[in-house]
């Protein structure tokens, strides 16, 4: 039984087979995604467990050459925005506006979905 790190099996697995320029999206459920893209829902129940507590585990494990938001979350919920920069240190964030933040996702799933 794995002790340390992230021990959702499934989290760990994605991970362990990310390759330079391969994307991760972490995400709460109203995120509309590819039936094609691998999703793994660790919802136990609204808000648990948190974005920036997910996020936290996720990072332990793996290195983010860039990350993108919304930009809605810089009006909408500019806590978490912050605690994304902090926990993302020096990495660039860049914002797009918030249905190009969707299609981006959806084009970038669809069309990266073999794994």
């Amino acid at each position: 039984m794995k002790k340390i790190g992230i021990i959702n099996a499934s989290i760990s697995t994605v991970i362990a087979h990310l390759e330079h320029s391969d994307m991760l999206t972490v995400a709460d459920a109203g995120l509309p995604i590819p039936d094609s893209v691998q999703r793994i829902d660790l919802a136990l129940k609204p808000g648990v467990p948190g974005f920036l507590e997910t996020l936290e585990v996720v990072l332990t494990e793996m290195f983010v050459e860039k990350a993108y938001v919304s930009e809605d979350i810089l009006t909408k919920s500019p806590h978490i925005y912050d605690g994304i920069r902090k926990l993302l240190g020096d990495t660039p964030i860049e914002t797009l506006p918030h249905l190009d933040f969707k299609r981006f996702i959806w084009f970038y799933k669809s069309n990266h979905s073999h794994r």
